[in-house]
């Protein structure tokens, strides 16, 4: 088992960044192994309130907890962990795109970005001119 530097109480995770990061990619991790929360639940032993809190950046994973689903999510814990792990499956993904393609990501980008903002009209956006 890895040797891993804990934070006050036993914990990982030592600012809202490191939280946030954390459900980002434990998330991404569990949606690329094709998982619900109720099936990596069942996998990690890890109930599944707690796994969408973690995901949500409400909750803190134990040392135990985040070897739990590094094991169901067949994952090395540092993977879950590091903190550029999700930037750089981004980063790898958009390697090798089109000019056209890239455009759709970043419409895909705007529209997801629209939606949480609750605009009236994403084209009202003076980035997008």
């Amino acid at each position: 088992m890895d040797s891993l530097v804990l934070c006050k109480k036993d914990r990982f995770l030592s600012s809202e960044y490191d939280l946030l990061a954390f459900g980002r990619q434990l998330k991404y991790f569990r949606r690329q192994a094709k998982m619900s929360q109720k099936t990596l639940a069942m996998s990690s032993g890890v109930t599944q309130p707690c796994i969408s809190q973690f995901e949500n950046g409400e909750r803190t994973p134990k040392e135990e907890t985040v070897h739990c689903f590094a094991r169901a999510l067949n994952l090395d814990v540092k993977d879950l962990m590091r903190k550029g792990a999700l930037q750089d499956v981004v980063k790898k993904n958009l390697g090798g795109l089109t000019p056209v393609e890239l455009q759709q990501v970043l419409d895909f980008i705007m529209f997801v970005k629209y939606k949480r903002s609750n605009k009236e009209d994403p084209s009202d956006d003076p980035s997008r001119a």
